[in-house]
């Protein structure tokens, strides 16, 4: 399946903006550059970026779970489960580890497994409005709907004016960026940081 290139745009754009402020720039740049890899299909760089990051900084929890995914699409199933299990010790119940390996998920376009890392980042920090609203953007991404609806109310009591709804266009596909919303769920726009008109 291609992804058109506002698709992948908009998830790195999501991506950058909730980066952790204690990453490291060349680690930064490393995980930044195997996600649009794993985005592109490019499963081999992917790999030998995130391997080399992970030599540099063996706890980098999204780059153990980047790794997951570029082993997947190398068809090293194994591997990639070994690695997957492994991202899931390091993080742990540390809410930036999980949020950190579940955006970098999103990035790369791996909605449901980033679904299971921001759930995770939720459960430890359950007032977070990042943790919710990308948890709300993931599922929406996955198809999971109503669990969408869910979280992102949620957001929206919590930061009632950080949220606006805004009205669906017609003809809105997945090509255009975001897919569909079923017809019982409205879109929200936030503004980041709270208060800014957009």
């Amino acid at each position: 399946m291609r992804r058109s290139v506002l698709y992948c745009g908009a998830v790195l754009a999501i991506f950058l903006l909730s980066l952790p402020s204690g990453w490291a720039a060349a680690g930064e740049a490393a995980i930044r550059e195997a996600a649009a890899a794993l985005a592109r299909g490019d499963f081999v760089s992917a790999e030998q970026k995130l391997r080399a990051e992970l030599r540099d900084h063996p706890d980098a929890v999204e780059a153990m779970a980047l790794l997951g995914e570029a082993l997947d699409g190398r068809k090293k199933s194994g591997e990639a489960e070994e690695v997957r299990r492994r991202a899931l010790v390091a993080a742990g119940r540390n809410p930036s580890a999980n949020y950190a390996a579940g955006m970098a998920l999103a990035n790369a376009g791996r909605f449901e497994r980033a679904e299971a890392f921001l759930a995770r980042a939720l459960a430890a920090a359950p007032g977070d409005f990042r943790v919710l609203y990308n948890l709300g953007v993931a599922a929406t991404f996955a198809g999971h709907h109503e669990r969408a609806r869910e979280v992102l109310e949620t957001a929206l009591r919590q930061q009632p004016k950080n949220v606006e709804p805004s009205l669906p266009r017609r003809g809105r596909t997945s090509r255009n960026c975001w897919p569909s919303p079923p017809a019982t769920w409205a879109p929200w726009r936030i503004r980041w940081p709270p208060g800014n008109a957009t």
